[in-house]
């Protein structure tokens, strides 16, 4: 081999190792932390508004739920923030003081599979914000 084959393959493998370091180095460094974004919804302490996101941040929530999809036999599921509480006089529902909706811009992002009986028994909802963030297409 001449000197000037060995000097461009040192050059080009002493460039990709230089490029390798850094990327290894701000990965470790950095704390890059990936995860899935999660579709869900968090009733606030007043039990009053009901709020739409779609991020990694659910955890941070003591009252949020998921949102449900199509099931693997193609009915729809009610969410948990309209479940139904029976006692032995009425059926009513658990979250029915529910008067403010809101969608947050990250909400945007998703696309819900099906909206089934997701007001339904909020008798007391007079506010729906963001709407446009209810991404609807197919």
């Amino acid at each position: 081999m001449n000197k000037s084959f060995k000097f461009t393959i040192l050059r080009i493998w002493g460039n990709k190792l230089i490029a390798f370091s850094i990327l290894t180095y701000l990965f470790l460094t950095c704390g890059i932390k990936v995860s899935a974004q999660t579709a869900y919804a968090v009733l606030d302490d007043t039990k009053t508004v009901l709020t739409f996101y779609f991020n990694n941040n659910k955890d941070k929530f003591k009252n949020s739920f998921d949102i449900p999809t199509v099931n693997s036999s193609n009915t729809d599921i009610s969410p948990e923030w309209n479940s139904k509480v029976t006692d032995t006089e009425t059926t009513q529902k658990k979250y029915q003081d529910i008067n403010t909706v809101v969608f947050d811009q990250s909400f945007a992002n998703f696309k819900p599979t099906t909206c089934y009986d997701w007001f339904d028994g909020m008798e007391k909802l007079t506010t729906i914000k963001d709407i446009k963030n209810l991404n609807t297409e197919a």
